[in-house]
């Protein structure tokens, strides 16, 4: 009886829910804190297209390095997406993400030299 008794009151089960709660938590703050992120990203990469249209007219340098950058993240987060789902379209997307920002450090070595 005693044993029952100390399996029931141990640390797991007693905080079992309370951990629940704050990976819940954790989750849906990440979630948000990553859904900012992009929002914030896809803003500065406007922000930085335009003005470089407006008063770089023939020097896009700047433009190559952040949609590198700007692709560059997109890939790599649904790759991750990909492992977790094994849903082929975050794959796909994945390669295709990674094709333009391979393609605009290209564009951007070159305008570079």
């Amino acid at each position: 009886m005693e044993e029952k008794d100390q399996l029931k009151n141990n640390d797991i089960g007693e905080n079992a829910d309370i951990n629940l709660k704050d990976d819940s938590k954790n989750l849906l703050v990440e979630r948000k804190g990553k859904i900012l992120g992009t929002l914030v990203m896809a803003i500065i990469v406007f922000i930085v297209t335009v003005l470089s249209f407006i008063f770089m007219r023939n020097n896009f340098t700047a433009v190559y390095a952040v949609m590198a950058m700007f692709w560059g993240y997109f890939s790599a987060d649904c790759f991750p997406k990909f492992m977790a789902n094994k849903d082929k379209t975050y794959l796909f997307s994945g390669i295709l993400y990674a094709v333009a920002s391979i393609g605009s450090l290209v564009a951007f070595i070159i305008s570079v030299f």
